[in-house]
């Protein structure tokens, strides 16, 4: 009599708990997509943040030209350098790693209020839009994380584009 009791009341249990997992699948859930390169590229700061990537670069080419990094490199490095090709190489070395510090430093701090914005604006439209998950459009086509999506139903990119203007 014991087992039966013990066995009956699993089965309810067991039922019961099946129930409310069903219950939860059946709620929808709403996958977005979101190009967030184009995003990005239509916020009002990404031309400041481009131009001061593109004199950063430009820097640190002439730097790496006017130190001759690469040629203090290759002497370091030969097997017959002396403490002087070392010490040359690793002089120029910090001071283009210190110029390098100091453009990342200043890219960062203009990036993060752009990244912050554009986080806050997806995340604004999905709620609003009812999607519960948003993908970065060209990671997950890269990936083949999706295979195929309804661009009309899915695609927030416009929608986020407006949200940060």
């Amino acid at each position: 009599m014991k087992g039966s009791q013990l066995l009956a009341v699993t089965a309810i249990a067991g039922l019961a708990l099946m129930g409310s997992t069903f219950k939860a699948q059946n709620a929808p859930t709403k996958v977005g997509l979101v190009d967030v390169d184009a995003v990005f590229a239509s916020h009002p700061k990404y031309k400041d943040l481009s131009e001061l990537g593109d004199k950063a670069n430009a820097e640190m080419e002439q730097l790496r030209t006017t130190l001759k990094i690469n040629d203090l490199a290759a002497k370091a490095q030969a097997a017959n350098a002396s403490a002087k090709d070392k010490q040359d190489f690793e002089t120029a070395k910090k001071t283009y790693d210190a110029a390098g510090a100091k453009w990342q430093k200043q890219i960062t701090a203009l990036q993060e209020p752009v990244d912050t914005d554009v986080n806050r604006a997806i995340a604004n439209v999905a709620k609003a839009q009812g999607f519960s998950v948003i993908l970065n459009r060209g990671s997950a086509a890269k990936s083949g994380l999706v295979i195929y999506a309804d661009e009309q139903a899915t695609n927030l990119t416009s929608d986020v584009m407006k949200a940060l203007k």
